[in-house]
Protein backbone atom coordinates (compact mmCIF):
# COMPACT_ATOMS: atom_id res chain seq x y z
CA UNK A 1 0.00 0.00 0.00
CA UNK A 2 2.87 2.32 -0.74
CA UNK A 3 1.26 3.98 -3.29
CA UNK A 4 -1.77 5.54 -1.44
CA UNK A 5 -1.33 7.05 2.16
CA UNK A 6 -3.96 4.49 3.29
CA UNK A 7 -5.28 5.15 7.24
CA UNK A 8 -9.03 3.65 6.61
CA UNK A 9 -8.69 -0.37 6.62
CA UNK A 10 -10.68 -2.90 4.81
CA UNK A 11 -9.74 -6.29 5.19
CA UNK A 12 -11.37 -9.67 2.94
CA UNK A 13 -10.42 -12.42 5.10
CA UNK A 14 -9.94 -15.53 3.17
CA UNK A 15 -10.83 -19.06 4.14
CA UNK A 16 -7.94 -21.15 5.61
CA UNK A 17 -6.48 -23.71 2.49
CA UNK A 18 -5.22 -26.40 4.63
CA UNK A 19 -5.04 -29.84 3.00
CA UNK A 20 -4.05 -32.58 4.85
CA UNK A 21 -1.57 -31.15 7.60
CA UNK A 22 0.04 -28.76 4.90
CA UNK A 23 -1.23 -24.81 4.46
CA UNK A 24 -2.02 -24.17 0.80
CA UNK A 25 -1.29 -21.00 -0.91
CA UNK A 26 -4.66 -19.31 -1.82
CA UNK A 27 -5.03 -17.39 -5.37
CA UNK A 28 -5.36 -13.90 -4.24
CA UNK A 29 -5.00 -12.21 -7.43
CA UNK A 30 -8.86 -13.36 -8.78
CA UNK A 31 -9.75 -11.61 -4.94
CA UNK A 32 -7.91 -8.72 -5.77
CA UNK A 33 -9.13 -7.91 -9.01
CA UNK A 34 -12.62 -8.92 -8.03
CA UNK A 35 -12.16 -6.25 -5.08
CA UNK A 36 -10.78 -3.37 -6.75
CA UNK A 37 -13.73 -3.63 -9.99
CA UNK A 38 -16.72 -3.62 -6.90
CA UNK A 39 -15.00 -0.72 -5.62
CA UNK A 40 -14.55 1.03 -9.15
CA UNK A 41 -18.39 0.90 -8.83
CA UNK A 42 -18.70 2.51 -5.77
CA UNK A 43 -19.17 6.58 -5.57
CA UNK A 44 -15.13 7.06 -3.52
CA UNK A 45 -13.84 10.19 -3.33
CA UNK A 46 -10.11 9.06 -3.11
CA UNK A 47 -7.23 6.76 -3.63
CA UNK A 48 -7.08 2.73 -2.50
CA UNK A 49 -4.69 0.34 -2.87
CA UNK A 50 -5.36 -3.18 -2.39
CA UNK A 51 -2.55 -5.53 -1.25
CA UNK A 52 -2.29 -9.52 0.41
CA UNK A 53 -0.73 -9.88 3.88
CA UNK A 54 0.15 -13.90 5.10
CA UNK A 55 1.57 -12.79 8.47
CA UNK A 56 -1.17 -13.25 10.92
CA UNK A 57 -2.19 -17.06 10.33
CA UNK A 58 -4.13 -16.79 7.25
CA UNK A 59 -4.79 -14.92 3.84
CA UNK A 60 -6.23 -11.74 4.27
CA UNK A 61 -6.55 -8.99 1.28
CA UNK A 62 -5.75 -5.91 2.73
CA UNK A 63 -7.53 -2.79 1.46
CA UNK A 64 -6.35 0.91 2.44
CA UNK A 65 -8.80 4.02 1.82
CA UNK A 66 -7.57 7.45 1.38
CA UNK A 67 -10.60 9.15 2.96
CA UNK A 68 -12.81 7.47 6.31
CA UNK A 69 -16.15 7.96 4.13
CA UNK A 70 -14.97 5.96 1.31
CA UNK A 71 -13.88 2.92 3.94
CA UNK A 72 -17.52 3.03 5.09
CA UNK A 73 -19.23 2.83 1.89
CA UNK A 74 -16.96 -0.10 0.73
CA UNK A 75 -17.70 -1.48 3.63
CA UNK A 76 -21.02 -1.35 3.69
CA UNK A 77 -20.97 -3.17 -0.13
CA UNK A 78 -18.99 -6.14 1.43
CA UNK A 79 -20.60 -6.44 4.32
CA UNK A 80 -17.51 -5.97 6.63
CA UNK A 81 -17.83 -4.75 10.17
CA UNK A 82 -15.88 -2.64 12.88
CA UNK A 83 -12.41 -4.59 14.58
CA UNK A 84 -9.86 -3.66 16.37
CA UNK A 85 -7.30 -5.93 15.18
CA UNK A 86 -4.93 -4.01 13.23
CA UNK A 87 -2.59 -1.56 14.66
CA UNK A 88 -1.92 2.00 12.98
CA UNK A 89 -4.60 2.85 11.18
CA UNK A 90 -7.48 5.30 11.66
CA UNK A 91 -10.40 2.87 11.22
CA UNK A 92 -10.36 -0.92 10.29
CA UNK A 93 -13.45 -2.61 9.42
CA UNK A 94 -13.37 -7.05 8.03
CA UNK A 95 -14.99 -9.71 6.75
CA UNK A 96 -15.23 -13.54 5.88
CA UNK A 97 -15.33 -13.76 2.07
CA UNK A 98 -16.29 -17.35 1.26
CA UNK A 99 -17.68 -18.66 -1.79
CA UNK A 100 -21.22 -17.52 -1.51
CA UNK A 101 -20.01 -13.93 -0.51
CA UNK A 102 -17.68 -13.79 -3.47
CA UNK A 103 -19.64 -14.36 -6.15
CA UNK A 104 -22.17 -12.09 -4.76
CA UNK A 105 -19.57 -9.40 -4.59
CA UNK A 106 -17.93 -10.45 -8.09
CA UNK A 107 -21.63 -9.87 -9.37
CA UNK A 108 -21.91 -6.41 -7.68
CA UNK A 109 -18.26 -5.72 -9.72
CA UNK A 110 -19.80 -6.10 -12.83
CA UNK A 111 -21.95 -2.91 -12.55
CA UNK A 112 -21.01 -0.14 -14.62
CA UNK A 113 -18.07 2.17 -12.95
CA UNK A 114 -19.40 5.74 -11.16
CA UNK A 115 -17.76 8.84 -13.32
CA UNK A 116 -15.13 10.58 -11.55
CA UNK A 117 -16.38 13.86 -10.13
CA UNK A 118 -13.36 15.63 -10.53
Amino acid sequence: MDECSAPHLVVARLPSQVVGTEFQAVNTRVTQLMLARLFKTLPLQGRFAISVERSRGRTEVMCGFEHASDAEEAAKAVGACGVAAYEGWASQRAFDLDGKKESRLAEAGMRRPQQSRL
